[in-house]
């Protein structure tokens, strides 16, 4: 019954499915950190490109955002040091965690 809830088809920011084209071609890793559930989060990365590799929801940390430790966890799955990592972000705890 939630599955109804939810799009089958998530929209992405104007731009934003070009450039996850874009990292994909350039082999740069690419990865989801979200603080929804899961089955939402596996329904956002199918519909983008194939660059999206890792998904870090919030059934993977202890801590959600503002912490930093989803963006930890996503660096750390894309074998990244958090210091080389770009950050897009669309809510201002989203910001205080990958900031911090």
């Amino acid at each position: 019954m939630l599955g109804n809830l939810f799009p089958r088809k998530v929209s992405f920011l104007p731009g934003m499915r070009s450039l996850l084209s874009e990292l994909s071609e350039a082999g740069i890793p690419a990865a989801i950190v979200t603080n929804a559930l899961s089955s939402v989060a596996g329904t956002t990365a199918a519909g983008a490109p194939d660059v999206l590799t890792r998904i870090v929801s919030q059934d993977d940390v202890t801590r959600p955002k503002p912490d930093p430790e989803p963006y930890l966890t996503g660096a750390e799955l894309l074998g990244v040091a958090p210091r080389n990592c770009v950050v897009i972000e669309d809510s201002e705890p989203g910001v205080r965690s990958a900031v911090a």
